[in-house]
């Protein structure tokens, strides 16, 4: 089991000393000692509806410098990222399903 399966499954395990999130995945449950992590992107806080995609939260960066070749303009070279995030007001996150 990885960490980010545990704490999106059940983010109450992060609270009890002898369970897995807690010893091993102290980034991810935000304990003591770690950087927080931005709200849009905690994943204790994701919705019911949408813990089957949790996985994809975050940013995601291609390594490949992709080039686009055209007669008219010069080769261009280009880096992709997509960052999906949560929806949140406050402290909250808005459930949109």
């Amino acid at each position: 089991m990885n960490c980010f399966t545990c704490v999106v499954e059940n983010s109450t395990k992060c609270d009890f000393i002898n369970e897995f999130p807690n010893n091993y995945c102290k980034k991810s449950c935000q304990l003591s000692g770690c950087e927080l992590i931005a709200k849009e992107y905690d994943l204790k806080k994701v919705p019911t509806t949408l813990k089957s995609v949790a996985f994809l939260i975050g940013k995601w960066r291609s390594e490949f410098g992709g080039k686009a070749v055209s007669p008219t303009i010069l080769k261009v070279t280009y880096g992709e990222e997509i960052d999906l995030k949560l929806i949140t007001n406050g402290d909250y996150v808005i459930t949109l399903m």
